[in-house]
């Protein structure tokens, strides 16, 4: 890298508060971090001035050099966040059980209240604030399928799961059985059973962790009220030895500040907090 190369580097600055388009000078910034982003060329840096930028950037025309690297940061000293999510300016109404729902053309696959992300309807009901989402016997559901004498037992096969409670394990049971190890057992959750839900998730999508490390997601096919049984798409999948799965849709939408998109129907379904309203919530997504 040459005394040349070095002098022909250029800085610019880009304000989220800035009145106009700018020059992208410090003294008259960009307001678009894009609009910085296109001028850019190897060995330049991008200051970022303090704010939160709700843009979404393509950096595929950046064509930065191993010795000019092209750098975007904040101005030293100054706060800066980049957040992709968009306001949701939507028209809701009330649908049932305390849930809202309102047409909504772009796919939608994150949703925020105030900037916290909200969890995607599923079942059992498992989140990020109480950390239950990590926690395998809380977060998944388990089959009554097992091993004996290297055989499997149970009603659980290949395109059909028989749904049962978590059971504490102690690790492989003498030779000729062999089951999982579950570190942080508790009996007082996660003890619904599917029947005991009393509700249909025919159609909605089983995450299955039925290959051992390998987890497929796969549209329910058949599945009955009540039923500890249902049957989805297997095509693609191979059932292992341990059998865990949860399932995510419309009917598992039962707790608040939970949420779900149709993207058949384009519809957006949230449940806020008692007492509220989704308008109230200041929501944003990711589309």
């Amino acid at each position: 890298m040459s005394l040349v190369q070095l002098s022909h580097a250029r800085d610019f600055y880009v304000s989220e508060k800035a009145a106009g388009v700018g020059q992208g000078t410090k003294e008259s910034p960009f307001n678009s971090l894009q609009k910085a982003v296109d001028q850019l060329q190897a060995g330049d840096t991008c200051y970022l001035r303090e704010g939160v930028y709700l843009e979404a950037i393509k950096l595929d025309k950046l064509k930065g050099e191993k010795e000019l690297p092209i750098r975007i940061k904040a101005l030293p000293g100054e706060s800066v966040r980049l957040n992709a999510s968009r306001p949701l300016g939507l028209q809701w109404s009330e649908w049932k059980n305390g849930i809202y729902r309102a047409p909504c053309s772009e796919p939608i696959w994150q949703l925020f209240s105030n900037e916290k992300l909200l969890g995607i309807a599923r079942w059992p009901n498992a989140n990020l604030d109480d950390g239950s989402i990590w926690k395998k016997n809380q977060s998944m559901r388990y089959s009554d399928r097992k091993y004996k004498k290297g055989k499997p037992v149970g009603d659980t096969q290949d395109g059909m799961i028989h749904d049962k409670n978590p059971e504490y394990q102690i690790g492989q049971v003498g030779l000729q059985e062999e089951v999982e190890y579950d570190s942080d057992f508790d009996p007082q959750s996660n003890s619904q059973t599917l029947a005991e839900t009393g509700v249909s998730f025919a159609g909605a999508l089983a995450v299955l962790n039925i290959g051992h490390w390998i987890t497929w997601t796969r549209p329910v096919t058949e599945h009955k009220a009540g039923s500890n049984l249902f049957k989805y798409d297997a095509k693609g999948t191979k059932m292992s030895k341990h059998v865990t799965y949860y399932i995510l849709g419309l009917a598992a939408l039962d707790q608040e500040n939970e949420w779900w998109y149709d993207k058949d129907k384009q519809v957006i379904y949230y449940k806020p907090p008692a007492g509220k309203k989704p308008e109230q919530m200041n929501l944003s997504a990711k589309a």
